[in-house]
């Protein structure tokens, strides 16, 4: 760095530090905001992780109902050989096996957020294999269309607490990250006197880190499924018994 570009650093520094303080854009928070935007720090994290400042990620149980309708429905429409799923699953599938070959979860730090988002999809696919045995699991390239369906019906249905569109897309970025696992691998050591131990040693998953990776996986995901969507496949979705029965509660 420049002696003439530090001096222009400070000053910016010094013209942020004399701006009056503002408070938080948001109703009845009195904090002060950050350097950059209209939130204050707390308001912030928590439109960075679920897509709104106003409203937090939905949950695991809330998408439920969702999941289970989706999964009936296109297991049910796979069976029946329907063309629109067909191909749909066939292009998710490409996707998944035409992914390069990825480090491990814990030493992606530095890659652009195009390549992390593509990261996150390849470890998903790569665990799936140990998954099969689950009546609930037919592929990864399934499971990853399934849980980004239900939180795409669930919004076309009103059951999201926002409709902005960049809440919709964390969802189901978050809902898709949620597949991912942590990396479990168990050592055995000799000891030497005929006993053998054991050591478990456990790699945190990867984390979504910026807006961006959220952004990149969702404009990978999203055209795969859209044509998907029609008004009868929605409508069948939300005439299973899941749904009606959350309804009547």
């Amino acid at each position: 760095m420049t002696h003439r570009q530090y001096q222009l650093n400070k000053q910016n520094l010094q013209a942020l530090q004399r701006r009056p303080v503002r408070t938080c854009s948001i109703w009845k928070c009195p904090k002060p905001t950050m350097p950059v935007g209209n939130l204050c720090n707390r308001h912030h994290k928590i439109e960075t992780r679920s897509g709104s400042a106003y409203n937090r990620s939905i949950n695991a149980r809330s998408r439920a109902p969702f999941r289970r309708s989706v999964q009936h429905v296109l297991k049910m429409l796979l069976n029946r050989h329907d063309e629109d799923t067909v191909m749909m699953l066939h292009e998710m599938d490409a996707l998944l096996n035409g992914l390069s070959g990825y480090p491990a979860q814990n030493s992606l730090r530095g890659l652009p957020p195009t390549e992390r988002a593509r990261a996150l999809l390849y470890h998903i696919r790569r665990q799936g294999s140990r998954y099969r045995s689950r009546p609930a699991n037919a592929g990864a390239g399934l499971r990853i269309l399934i849980h980004a369906l239900a939180v795409e019906i669930m919004s076309r249905s009103g059951k999201l607490p926002c409709s902005a569109p960049r809440y919709l897309k964390t969802q189901v970025a978050r809902a898709v990250y949620g597949l991912l696992r942590s990396e479990v691998k168990v050592y055995e050591i000799d000891c030497g006197n005929g006993r053998m131990l054991k050591q478990k040693v456990v790699t945190k998953k990867m984390s979504m880190q910026s807006k961006n990776v959220v952004r990149h996986l969702y404009s990978v995901l999203e055209p795969i499924y859209w044509l998907w969507l029609t008004k009868e496949h929605v409508a069948m979705v939300l005439r299973q018994k899941w749904i009606l029965a959350e309804e009547v509660r």
